[in-house]
């Protein structure tokens, strides 16, 4: 069972994802993509044009979840998975990957922005992207560009973790020991005393004559 999860399907890949999933499997494979998007709005009406698409004879099962979620509840989420899928073209700080994993599943992941930092070959599976330029709708430093996941690459990895099942566990269990060895709270409180020495430190030495 897949997870996605997000809003927007341009930005989060979910239209190359629908697209591939149903490229990659059928009614007959025993698999389901759950798409979690509690966005509203012409983001999940876009969302259901896609699934109407994907949806009919013969198509791999697809649900989707509309509902918010408590904080307390989107471990649930994440544990009634097997792993999560985030082909994203930009990302920011990568929250969903640090959950699925603090929750030992692993990551399908575009392996650029966060997903380079947090999606390892022992942990999870990255996405190799390639960068696309483009007209931006904001002013920018340089010329703006997107991460591109290849398609065929998405579902190189989407047929192997299902034909996979014991490499999925062992490298959700890698995820599990990653998520609490660098975002458990004690480390944050680790990395937050040693920034604070050095900022001490540099502050000390500023005061010297």
């Amino acid at each position: 069972r897949f997870l996605a999860l997000g809003g927007e399907p341009g930005r989060e890949g979910l239209d190359t994802l629908l697209q591939v999933y149903g490229r990659a499997f059928s009614a007959r494979d025993d698999v389901a993509l759950v798409l979690h998007a509690p966005c509203g709005g012409e983001a999940v009406e876009e969302l259901r044009r896609r699934l109407e698409k994907l949806r009919g004879r013969g198509a791999p099962e697809v649900v989707l979840l509309e509902a918010p979620l408590r904080d307390e509840d989107l471990p649930g989420l994440y544990a009634a998975c097997n792993l999560l899928v985030a082909p994203f073209r930009g990302a920011s700080y990568g929250l969903s990957l640090r959950e699925a994993m603090a929750v030992g599943r692993p990551v399908i992941a575009t392996g650029g922005g966060p997903g380079e930092d947090l999606v390892g070959e022992t942990s999870g599976f990255p996405i190799p992207p390639f960068r696309r330029h483009g007209p931006g709708s904001a002013d920018t430093v340089g010329r703006p560009w997107i991460l591109v996941p290849p398609p065929a690459c998405l579902e190189r990895l989407l047929r192997y973790a299902v034909q996979n099942p014991s490499e999925v566990r062992a490298r959700g269990e890698a995820a599990a020991r990653l998520a609490a060895d660098r975002f458990s709270r004690e480390a944050a409180a680790a990395a937050v005393v040693r920034r604070l020495e050095t900022l001490a430190v540099g502050a000390a030495a500023e005061q010297e004559p």
